[in-house]
């Protein structure tokens, strides 16, 4: 597993992970995995759906989620509204 810098872990800790508790893990965590996808680890978020990891690090364009939460393209989430900047 990657090691990450402290800046990073704050990064995520402060701007990413409060995003996908109050937004994603209701659906998509340890409860309910609608389609298939959990994001409450990074296991299940590396895994994605269907065999397609749902982040990749380090290339963002590459990454569903992040196209998603954008509402770029046909899947769009959060589904009660674009998340603001």
């Amino acid at each position: 597993m990657k090691e990450f810098t402290d800046d990073q872990i704050e990064y995520f800790e402060k701007h990413v992970r409060p995003i996908l508790v109050g937004k994603c893990v209701e659906c998509h965590g340890p409860d309910a995995q609608e389609a298939g996808l959990r994001l409450d680890s990074r296991g299940g978020v590396l895994r994605g759906m269907d065999g397609h990891p749902a982040a990749v690090a380090g290339d963002p364009t590459k990454s569903v989620l992040i196209n998603v939460v954008k509402y770029d393209g046909k899947v769009q989430m959060p589904p009660d509204g674009k998340l603001p900047p």
